[in-house]
């Protein structure tokens, strides 16, 4: 499977610690209430899969990532040797609201600011 989506680099000072706790809180209190999702950190390499369910999260097998009206999976990369987390949104925060909302969220959750769209 190809896991396709559009990157946005954020800037950040946090440890791979708060970065899943501020992004967990903030989907939690203003997205979904449940929220599923996947650490795996390798190397000092996080990697934080967020959906609305597992089932949602599971559907990324088959078809990456994708979403619907008012939501869609979407994953964290951080290193910690870098200052900046890479978010893996499904569609370009310019023609998805989702998205959108997401991007403003975890930009908030993390800290400073954008530095480019990949």
């Amino acid at each position: 499977m190809l896991i396709s989506g559009v990157d946005y680099i954020l800037e950040t000072d946090l440890e791979n610690i708060d970065i899943v706790k501020n992004c967990i809180q903030k989907i939690s209190s203003l997205v979904w209430h449940e929220v599923f999702y996947d650490v795996d950190e390798d190397d000092g390499i996080l990697y934080l899969f967020i959906a609305k369910n597992e089932e949602e999260f599971d559907k990324m097998d088959e078809f990456g990532f994708f979403s619907n009206e008012n939501d869609g999976p979407f994953l964290i990369i951080s290193n910690k040797l870098n200052p900046y987390i890479t978010l893996v949104l499904p569609e370009d925060i310019e023609h998805n609201c989702f998205c959108k909302k997401i991007y403003f969220l975890i930009k908030g959750a993390v800290g400073v600011g954008r530095v480019s769209p990949r």
